[in-house]
């Protein structure tokens, strides 16, 4: 992931490898614990893997394997007032990847092409 997100364009990676888990996708808290260890685990010889590279990964290893999770990306001002983003993976409620002592002061994004953005893009009216 780190690689492709060195070389090619969020928006084209995010068509390969970011797939949103369908909707019979299985709700398995532990086995997506287990795929974060391993994300967190590999992460450790990939340099500069951000938590949002950690993420990505996790992401699409989680939905190719047929499990829920949501995408998760919130920003928060640092003391100097500078902004300080994070992104991390939730699976039924529960932070799986990307959980930090002070998790609860980053406001949630919008994910693009999560179930927020789905919900809140407007449907074109058909006209008769």
């Amino acid at each position: 992931m780190r690689v492709v997100l060195w070389l090619v364009p969020y928006r084209v990676a995010r068509r390969w490898f970011d797939r949103a888990p369908g909707p019979d996708a299985a709700v398995d808290v532990r086995r997506a614990r287990g795929v974060a260890n391993e994300v967190r685990r590999a992460s450790r010889r990939v340099p500069r893997a951000s938590c949002f590279t950690q993420a990505l990964a996790a992401r699409t290893w989680l939905a190719r394997h047929g499990l829920a999770n949501e995408l998760r990306i919130g920003v928060a001002r640092e003391p100097d007032g500078s902004p300080e983003a994070h992104a991390w993976i939730e699976v039924a409620g529960q932070v799986v990847l990307g959980d930090v002592p002070d998790l609860a002061r980053f406001g949630r994004l919008p994910t693009p092409g999560g179930a927020a953005a789905a919900r809140s893009t407007p449907r074109p009216t058909p006209r008769p």
